[in-house]
């Protein structure tokens, strides 16, 4: 299934939550996310929030869904079968104009992104969480 492919949602660093964007405005020098917070899959609220370097982390859709339909983000933590070697958890992440994914958090710059994830490779990804609300799965690996 694929969806809006310029979708966003954003991490809140300071308080921890992680925002669905409904808008992306530019007020003078200073851009905003207006979006909304839940928890448990309660709406919590509406939110503003400025675009600052350290304090908000903008992340972009795929524009792909996992096995359950769950739109995959940059920065979710994905367990993917790769070249047929078995699945392993990777982490999907932007590289200049087009996503792909890390595996953990071995990282040397874009050298081990992978190298062309089809969209059909997706029918039985599942997403597991993210780099932001579950660090515990990138420092597993």
């Amino acid at each position: 299934m694929k969806v809006d492919r310029f979708k966003f949602r954003c991490w809140d660093v300071d308080k921890g939550v992680m925002l669905e964007v409904l808008e992306l405005v530019k007020i003078g020098s200073v851009s905003w996310i207006r979006g909304v917070w839940f928890k448990s899959k309660t709406r919590q609220g509406d939110y503003r929030l400025p675009i600052v370097d350290g304090e908000s982390i903008l992340m972009q859709s795929t524009g792909l869904c996992d096995r359950e339909g769950k739109e995959i983000f940059e920065g979710d933590i994905v367990h993917y079968r790769y070249d047929y070697h078995g699945a392993d958890l990777w982490v999907v992440t932007w590289c200049e104009y087009q996503w792909g994914m890390c595996r953990g958090n071995r990282r040397t710059g874009y050298l081990n992104v992978s190298d062309d994830p089809h969209e059909d490779d997706f029918s039985e990804t599942k997403i597991w969480g993210n780099k932001f609300e579950n660090p515990e799965l990138v420092e597993a690996e």
